[in-house]
């Protein structure tokens, strides 16, 4: 028995003993009268006993056989006096019918045949007095009668006790069962996350040791394509590049489905350019679109935004590999890849990847999105991939809470949709994007860097030799001056020998690694106005975060391409440095900072448009100052309405607020109050909910922001 259950009974027993002790004492008194020394010495008895059994516990080394047996004893001592005095047996039984009750909640068996026993003893020195002609309280029928009850009831407490234990005994063995069940599964999961943690270690470790001999093939055939001077040399290369960057493309398949798999795959929002996307989606199918022959139609709707905000990562792997797929399963005919923009209300991107190809059967295309799923092998044997393509897409679109679809004939070609809500950071029309498509497909195929910077100085730091040979390589149009070193403390020593601007920092390296170096580094205070550049070959999920927790300025992995390189050095080196930048870079370059500098300019512009609140006041000072105290009074109260609707997940509440939010506002000449709370409310409506809960603080500081606006200043 637990000592919670044991405490619970001792409480029980101890109330009906004192029950049964106001209980004789009443019948005492009626008996005998007030005076009569009985009654008072059976009361001290009682008193002496109760505080007797309330001492006993097991804290103080008293187990529950103890306890009983005492209590027990007591009691039947308390049925021998109303026995004695009333000459009635009947008494007796009673308060052995209530030791029964105290054993019975105990289940305890030796204290249930104790008890009996008892009873049975005193019942039997009755007899011997009745025998004798000393005491009569009882004829011998009553007598018998008494016995046999006496007999049968310790036989069914014996019975019932030994129920309870086989069924005590049963319930312990199911939770020790279930105990055990839990022991292997808790085992079981630790061995699969240990194996998981096997397959992230071996995934890591395949990827440094097969993307470092392609960071070397593709480096050095990158140099190839750049200065030869011969077109079928060229074309050769082009042929290496193409068949890498495919291996490229499987071995970052498996990785991706790593990062999925493992739930370390994130979203992350970045500012793109929707032409620049589809620029490098046509640079990457073109080649392979003319070596089958095929047409490639692209559409581009003229009134899609040119600035948007999502993950531009996830969206290019998400419509490469549709297009590539459409490609791979296409003999003849041709592909289509058709871009527009939907409101749902809120603005989603749309894509169409479209082709005359071979077609999905009907009942294969319930499987098309299942991971290592190869569909129809007999006719597609000869086509390459690892069959992680589509399902990876699928991943990604769930990912940005987009959607995913496709209608396809058997025979006669498929067409794949993806609609993922985006934002859009700048309202400017893509324009009319036949002129940039035949501008790319004018375009020289040679080689020209976005910039120069003969006074940069750069450290490469790699163990192996052929890495530090191509990354020089690829800097070498670009002017850099380029100091290697083949480990960490080489690195250090070259550092306090030398003033760098950057460092470009291997990490799987023997003795001192790379993030070792970069530690030793701060340490002596050698890199704290210095970027440093993780360039690595480990790309599996996490290793961004893990490496820009270290310490590192940026990331790149290998194998390096050499834009990716210009572009890194270009985003980390002393403006200064600088010396030429590429034309169209320098375009590129001042787009960005237009937008940025448009960005800037909307936060400085003034938070209350008195202009638009004369127009709500007509032009009255006296109304506008009643509709501002009327403002002011309720932001409390709806500051809180928002903030515990999005607490609360209530957005319906939520949306209605927001409507009124945007309302009053626009009448006292919050304008971007008032529409910032317009976007929220459709964001609403659309049941953007993820939007609102991000969002919502932001909203409530510009919010306090206008209330402190309009408390200095509530003058038109």
């Amino acid at each position: 028995m637990n000592s919670q259950n044991y405490n619970a009974g001792r409480l029980i027993a101890l109330v009906l003993y004192a029950f049964q002790g106001v209980f004789t004492e009443v019948l005492l008194f009626v008996k005998v009268g007030g005076w009569h020394p009985l009654p008072w010495w059976t009361l001290l008895f009682v008193v002496i006993s109760f505080i007797m059994i309330l001492s006993l516990s097991e804290d103080n080394g008293v187990p529950v056989f103890g306890f009983c047996i005492c209590n027990s004893v007591c009691s039947t001592a308390q049925g021998v006096i109303l026995t004695w005095v009333n000459r009635n047996m009947l008494y007796l039984l009673l308060l052995y019918m209530v030791q029964c009750l105290v054993v019975g909640m105990f289940k305890q068996k030796r204290s249930s045949v104790i008890v009996g026993a008892v009873t049975f003893f005193t019942m039997n020195q009755f007899a011997i007095f009745k025998a004798l002609g000393v005491l009569n309280v009882m004829t011998w029928e009553e007598y018998w009668l008494c016995q046999l009850a006496v007999i049968l009831s310790i036989w069914v407490m014996l019975n019932q006790m030994s129920l309870l234990y086989q069924k005590e005994k049963k319930n312990q063995d199911q939770e020790q069962s279930l105990d055990d069940m839990l022991h292997i599964v808790g085992v079981m999961c630790d061995e699969a996350k240990e194996s998981a943690k096997s397959k992230t270690d071996f995934l890591s470790n395949m990827s440094h040791e097969i993307r470092t001999p392609i960071n070397s093939i593709l480096g050095m055939n990158e140099m190839i394509i750049r200065e030869t001077k011969e077109e079928q040399t060229r074309k050769y290369a082009k042929i290496i590049a193409s068949s890498g960057n495919m291996l490229l493309s499987l071995i970052n398949d498996i990785l991706d489905f790593s990062k999925i798999e493992s739930g370390k795959m994130e979203v992350v929002p970045v500012s793109y350019r929707l032409s620049s996307m589809v620029n490098d989606f046509m640079n990457m199918i073109t080649t392979r679109i003319k070596e089958k022959g095929l047409a490639f139609d692209v559409e581009v709707d003229p009134f899609v935004p040119e600035y948007l905000n999502g993950d531009e990562v996830k969206i290019r792997q998400i419509v490469t590999n549709l297009l590539t797929n459409a490609v791979k399963y296409t003999d003849e005919g041709s592909v289509t890849l058709r871009i527009y923009a939907k409101e749902q209300p809120t603005f989603m991107l749309c894509v169409e990847v479209s082709d005359t190809g071979c077609g999905i059967k009907e009942e294969d295309q319930q499987h098309l999105f299942d991971a290592f799923q190869r569909l129809d092998q007999k006719r597609n044997r000869n086509i390459e991939g690892t069959g992680l393509g589509l399902a990876i897409v699928n991943n990604f679109v769930k990912m940005m809470e987009g959607e995913i679809g496709l209608e396809s004939e058997y025979g006669k070609g498929s067409k794949f949709y993806v609609k993922i809500p985006q934002k859009i950071e700048q309202n400017v029309p893509i324009g009319d994007f036949r002129e940039k498509i035949d501008l790319v497909e004018g375009q020289q195929e040679h080689y020209h860097q976005m910039f120069e910077a003969p006074e940069a100085h750069v450290l490469l730091v790699d163990d192996n030799k052929m890495n530090l040979t191509v990354a020089k390589l690829l800097l070498k149009a670009t002017r850099v001056v380029t100091i290697s070193a083949g480990s960490g403390q080489e690195a250090i020593d070259k550092m306090l020998k030398h003033n760098f601007d950057l460092v470009l920092l291997d990490h799987m390296m023997p003795g001192m690694d790379g993030i070792e170096t970069l530690h030793q580094m701060k340490r002596m205070g050698l890199v704290e106005a210095v970027p440093v550049i993780a360039l690595t070959a480990n790309a599996v999920s996490g290793a961004r975060e893990m490496y820009l927790s270290e310490g590192f300025t940026d990331y790149l992995t290998k194998p390096i391409k050499g834009s990716e390189l210009e572009r890194c050095l270009l985003k980390w080196l002393p403006e200064d440095k600088i010396s030429r930048l590429d034309a169209k870079v320098a375009q590129e370059l001042k787009q960005d900072q237009g937008l940025e500098d448009a960005s800037k300019q909307q936060e400085k512009e003034p938070l209350i448009d008195k202009s638009v609140a004369s127009q709500y006041a007509a032009g009255s000072q006296g109304m506008y100052t009643v509709m501002v105290q009327a403002y002011l009074e309720e932001v409390d109260e709806k500051m809180n309405l928002l903030r515990k609707s999005v607490e609360e997940e209530d957005f319906d509440t939520y949306r209605i607020n927001a409507h009124s939010l945007k309302s009053t506002s626009l009448q006292v000449g919050a304008v971007r109050l008032s529409e910032f709370a317009k976007k929220l409310e459709l964001a609403a409506k659309g049941e953007d909910y993820q939007q609102i809960r991000q969002e919502n603080e932001a909203l409530l500081a510009l919010y306090e922001s206008v209330r402190q606006t309009l408390q200095a200043d509530p003058t038109l």
